[in-house]
């Protein structure tokens, strides 16, 4: 905010005061005057500054400038809605004439099915905002990647895991280490002397010369240059062998290769020499008969778990003689036993974190700080998946959080859970004193079969803490972030411990992860800037089948975005001339209907259209930091429609910018094509005096483009009257026409007292050059034109309360059949010869056309209603399709979802001229935009667009998959405690009048129905067995 003044209108300006001369009186003489003057004359300088600032301050008011310093990442409401453009791969859509129509019917079930399967790639186009903050979002569900090239990988190995390795820094980053002349000193120094280099190593970002892949019994390395290419000439990677981890140490210098039964280390910089350490073997050295199971590098520490539940600790040196120090010996007894998983943490400080996960008490995960050798955090029951993680080292209570439920973490548990916890942990000591050593191996065993991964990443620079990712068969993706935790207590304050606690993250990606990875696999995939600093991560899972998920965040605020489909097996980022001078990407993609796995080198996608003209940039990236992947244009005006003809790559925008109302000119009334109509009301019955200042109100224009080049829109323009409001729009193929050609409806609105006037108006921008667009057909009516639409070659609108069809004939349109709704016509949706009508006040029309070509007869019938049991206003409505049934949705002003069925027959209460009652839904905010999307073979869903910046997808689901999801419903809204005692579902049920049959419950909330995927095992397995169903089988009708 900063201070300003605004100059007010003249005439409001408050006037000086006129003063009458002041005469003489008598007896006063010059010299009295001038003495006078003369002892006045300070008094007279304060009397007129103070006038001048009175005099000021009835010219101008003080005000304040506002100017945007950032802005959260929201949508606001969106007021429209429409798909994008087809790309021009998509081009077999389009049909031939001559085709035989079963052929047309074969290619559009091939398109529905081709949808379905890429739903998570659609894109679709969508406005919000108001003034000079209007913008334009392409929207798309998954990140989207271009691809830039592909090859086959061999067909025998199946590739899992990818890692690219560094090049080395220009300069040696050692020479900041201390000296490591001194080969008896002790180990510590020379640890605390490679932490020095790697922290320096680590805010150096080079670009990537080396690409491993690792598969089943099999390892592959490819070299980066402008090209990319394998090589396998002075490689001393083990290249027939799976390999666990890969990475680069001593900046770069040296690439380290971890496989089941080795650690292998190859020059980066050098690789035609052979000046780099000899080959370790695992067995040999560390005495152990059991391979390796996991693995991490991080500089300069390399972290080994094997199948026994033993870890080995190495620190690599620049030492030629003694390469490595192994630190094992350093860790306590209980870190370095009964390991399922270990993994490596570079904090932001430079310090580095062990990470490990033990199969003690359901999942023991512990943090060891290597630069101390100290312990700084431990939790037990992880592998419970509890909704909150705590340091058992300083928090008390924290060995019943896995009791705990995500609804409500501070909900006291009873006294029968917390009796029952305390026996299972009082068994479990006794069994770790007393169970023999094959028992024991046993139940290590079968928790390793079940564990994945556990790792520890950072996902964005300003976050407050890092980002837990978890992973075990018969689970999703878990995620967890950090927080800070409570302040030491008294007696505490130097321990040192992380200041961190976990909480779970709840997403919609619930894909179950089916089996441990078959072979090389890589959980975490982390980014980093140009600079250094994190720039997101991609969590993989260990098979495909299940989408990766990309993170992002901003604001210590996280967001989660799939990756397109679900075949990828393998992720990273790469930096390398072969992508083309861009950040670039290498992914693994298994392969449709076969075992062989696909390389791939793709770039972040960008939308070349919106790229503002005479910019040097040319394209808008995809901002990931949102709720969805999004890129923005401004509009600088309000947008209020928009209408798309995908096939054609055309966009159609309303808009509408504030303007000061003028008085109307003396020639309005003679150019009104209506001046006849002695019906229309122009004048109102009661004279008034117009408003000392001009009322705002907004002006509309209507803007046409090419959906391919989106940062010229408006090129082709059309401005309407100042009060006339667009209300409807559509693209249609109209004969007599060009092919395609916009419809608009628009309605004029001066007040109750006037009658309120509507245009059609038809454009097209066929063999016009841009500028100012007139529309090529246009016709006055003495009602409002709120809906447009086409079916065959008739022509589709409403006026009023009515609704026409009618065809061009001898250059004009011809009525040929009506319908008489209840008040005024709000919304229209068609599918084949069946019409959904939406009412200002009455609800639903369920219309159908009917044209009889033999008798020539035309009609349209009404077949039924919504029940007139309240008003109903209805802002959208469209069709909901599974298989042969038909679902009929109003959604109205209140926010809520109706949900309705047509049954020919009756039941005396509802049924044949009643439609059907299915459901209510209160979804929170109303929505004006709605669009009809395939969601698979003989299914579609809506997607919509809320006036609270969301975007909502009503599904349809068989009725075995709804009575296990109702079921379940019922269960997490009686059976878990909510915060505050709120009850989920029962704030669905939206406030109206009685219906005439007892309100059913058809439609369920989504995202309560997901708290049961993050619920922790107890509470799942209580939740279960009441349903008397397996924890899995529920979690896979979710």
């Amino acid at each position: 905010l900063t201070p300003s003044r605004k100059t007010l209108p003249a005439k409001l300006q408050k006037m000086r005061p006129t003063k009458r001369r002041r005469t003489n009186e008598a007896g006063d003489s010059d010299s009295e005057k001038e003495v006078e003057a003369q002892s006045c004359s300070e008094k007279l300088a304060d009397l007129l500054q103070e006038h001048r600032s009175l005099r000021e301050a009835g010219r101008h008011i003080p005000s304040f400038n506002v100017s945007i310093a950032d802005s959260l990442a929201a949508f606001g409401a969106m007021p429209c809605l429409a798909p994008w453009r087809k790309d021009v791969d998509d081009g077999e859509d389009d049909e031939d004439e001559d085709e035989e129509g079963d052929e047309k019917e074969k290619k559009k079930d091939q398109a529905a099915q081709k949808s379905a399967a890429n739903e998570l790639t659609e894109r679709v186009l969508c406005a919000s905002g108001s003034g000079s903050n209007g913008t334009l979002y392409v929207a798309q569900r998954s990140v989207p990647l271009d691809l830039l090239t592909e090859f086959d990988l061999p067909g025998n190995q199946s590739f899992g895991a990818v890692w690219t390795l560094e090049r080395p820094a220009e300069e040696p980053l050692l020479q900041e280490a201390e000296p490591l002349a001194d080969k008896t000193a002790d180990p510590m120094a020379t640890l605390r002397a490679a932490l020095a280099a790697s922290q320096s190593a680590s805010k150096v970002v080079s670009d990537h010369r080396f690409v491993v892949m690792g598969g089943e019994s099999a390892t592959m390395v490819l070299e980066t240059t402008e090209e990319i290419e394998e090589t396998t000439k002075h490689i001393s990677f083990d290249s027939k062998s799976k390999t666990l981890t890969a990475g680069t140490v001593l900046g770069g210098r040296l690439a380290v290769q971890v496989t089941p039964r080795q650690v292998r280390f190859m020059r980066a910089f050098r690789s035609r020499g052979s000046d780099f350490p000899p080959a370790l073997d695992l067995k040999a050295h560390f005495g152990l008969s059991s391979p390796a199971s996991s693995a991490s590098v991080l500089e300069p520490f390399v972290a080994i778990s094997f199948e026994d539940g033993s870890l080995r600790l190495l620190a690599i040196t620049d030492e030629s003689d003694k390469p490595y120090i192994e630190l094992s010996s350093k860790l306590a007894q209980d870190w370095a036993s009964d390991v399922l998983t270990v993994s490596l943490f570079r904090t932001p400080s430079g310090g580095v974190y062990l990470v490990t996960l033990q199969a003690a008490a359901q999942g023991t995960m512990r943090l060891v700080d290597l630069k101390t050798m100290t312990e700084i955090f431990l939790a037990k029951h992880v592998l419970d998946f509890p909704p909150i993680i705590r340091n058992h080292l300083r928090c008390e209570g924290a060995h019943l959080d896995h009791l705990r439920s995500l609804t409500d973490l501070g909900a006291a548990l009873p006294k029968a859970t917390v009796e029952r916890a305390k026996k299972e942990e009082e068994g479990w000591k006794d069994e770790e004193e007393k169970l023999d050593s094959k028992t024991g191996a046993s139940t290590r065993s079968e928790l390793s079969i079940e564990t994945v991964a556990l790792e520890l990443f950072n996902v964005d620079g300003d976050d407050v803490g890092p980002t837990l990712a978890l992973l075990r068969v018969g689970r999703p993706l878990i995620l967890y972030r950090s927080f800070l935790a409570p302040a030491p207590t008294k007696g505490h304050e130097e321990d040192h411990v992380l200041p961190f606690y976990f909480s779970i993250v709840e997403h919609d990606f619930g894909n179950l992860i089916e089996h441990q990875p078959p072979g090389s696999y890589r959980a975490v995939a982390e980014m980093r800037n140009p600079n250094g600093t994190p720039a997101g991560a991609v969590v993989l899972p260990p098979h495909a089948g299940i989408p990766g998920l990309w993170l992002a965040a901003k604001r210590n605020q996280l967001y989660i975005h799939p990756l397109s489909g679900t075949k990828v097996v393998g992720f990273s980022q790469l930096r390398a001339a072969c992508c083309g001078g861009t950040m670039g990407y290498f992914a693994l993609c298994a392969q449709d209907g076969s075992t062989s796995i696909a390389a791939q080198v793709q770039t972040p996608s960008q939308v070349a259209s919106l790229a503002p003209e005479g910019t040097s940039q040319g394209a808008v990236a995809f901002d990931l930091q949102w709720p969805i992947p999004v890129a923005r244009h401004s509009l600088k005006r309000t947008p209020h429609l928009m209408a798309s003809r995908p096939g054609d790559s055309l966009v159609a925008i309303a808009v509408s910018e504030t303007v000061l109302e003028s008085p109307p000119g003396p020639g309005d009334e003679d150019n009104d094509p209506l001046a006849e109509d002695w019906s229309i009301v122009r004048k109102p019955p009661v004279e008034y005096s117009p408003p000392p200042m001009p009322r705002a109100q907004p002006r509309f224009e209507l803007w046409i483009d090419d959906a391919k080049n989106l940062s010229k829109l408006g090129r082709y323009r059309f401005t309407f009257d100042l009060n006339e409001h667009v209300l409807c729009m559509q693209w249609l193929t109209l004969p007599g026409f060009p092919s395609p050609s916009l419809v608009v409806g628009t309605g004029v609105n001066t007040g109750e007292d006037l009658t309120c006037r509507g245009r059609i108006l038809i454009f097209s921008t066929h063999d016009h050059d841009p500028g100012i667009l007139p529309a090529i057909y246009q016709r006055a009516l003495k009602w409002p034109v709120t809906v447009v639409g086409q079916w065959g070659n008739y022509f589709i609108h409403s006026e009023g309360s009515k609704l026409y069809f009618e065809r061009w004939e001898n250059n004009a349109f011809a009525k040929l059949a009506f319908f008489d709704a209840s008040m005024c016509v709000t919304a229209m949706s068609s599918i084949k010869s069946f019409l959904l009508l939406g009412d200002l006040r009455r609800g639903l029309d369920f219309v159908q056309w009917k044209e009889d070509k033999e008798s020539n007869t035309r009609n349209l019938r009404r077949l039924s209603r919504s029940p007139p049991t309240g008003f109903l206003t209805v802002l959208a409505c469209d069709f909901l399709v599974c298989g042969k049934s038909l679902g009929l949705v109003a959604l109205d002003h209140n926010g809520t979802a109706n949900l309705y069925q047509y049954t020919p027959h009756s039941d005396g209460r509802e049924g044949d001229q009643l439609l059907r009652s299915c459901a209510t839904f209160f979804m929170g905010y109303p929505c004006r935009a709605v669009a009809r999307l395939n969601a698979g073979a003989g299914q579609q869903s809506l997607l919509m667009a809320s006036g609270g910046g969301e975007l909502l997808c009503l599904k349809p689901i068989n009725d075995q998959v709804y009575r296990t999801v109702a079921t379940l419903a019922g269960m997490l809204s009686t059976r878990l405690p909510y915060r505050a005692g709120l009850n989920p579902r029962g704030m669905r049920i939206p406030d109206g009048a009685p219906a005439l049959v007892a309100p059913r419950k058809n439609i369920e909330d989504g995202s309560n129905l997901r708290t049961f995927t993050f619920l922790s095992a107890p509470l799942q397995a209580q939740l279960a067995e009441k349903m008397r169903l397996p924890e899995e089988a529920i979690m896979k009708v979710i």
